[in-house]
């Protein structure tokens, strides 16, 4: 195994949790309005620095990522938040984000995703067991 290898394998392991957070998050926009497929908007520097890793989420989510032309996206959408709570903007919904061109999901190396990423529930439940609710 290569250290190529294993950077490849750590981005699909990263890439199969946040598919699992992303599937939970549709799974509770369901139960309120019918809402359209959202659009992922990616930010911050080891996405946007990697074409690989863009490419991995869009194959995992499938749809389609758009990187942020905004270096500081996070900066830029509180600045609008508070200028939208003082008034001097009526509704920041209707500010088109700056981004740059989308990676397309592609179908066939999903499918592979889909079955990595239940390998590795399965070995992670072995390993750490299933998680009880604890809320009863």
């Amino acid at each position: 195994t290569a250290p190529a290898d294993m950077l490849r394998a750590g981005m699909e392991a990263l890439g199969y949790q946040l598919g699992t957070v992303y599937e939970q998050l549709r799974e509770a926009l369901k139960e309120g309005d019918n809402l359209p497929t959202p659009q992922i908007v990616g930010s911050g520097g080891a996405l946007l620095n990697s074409p690989t890793m863009q490419r991995i989420l869009a194959d995992i989510f499938g749809t389609a990522i758009y990187p942020s032309l905004d270096h500081e996206a996070s900066a830029r959408g509180v600045a609008l938040l508070a200028l939208e709570a003082l008034g001097v903007m009526p509704d920041i919904s209707q500010i088109e984000p700056r981004l740059s061109t989308p990676t397309q999901p592609d179908a066939k190396c999903g499918e592979i995703y889909k079955q990595g990423a239940t390998r590795q529930k399965k070995l992670y439940d072995a390993l750490l067991g299933e998680r009880q609710d604890t809320s009863k």
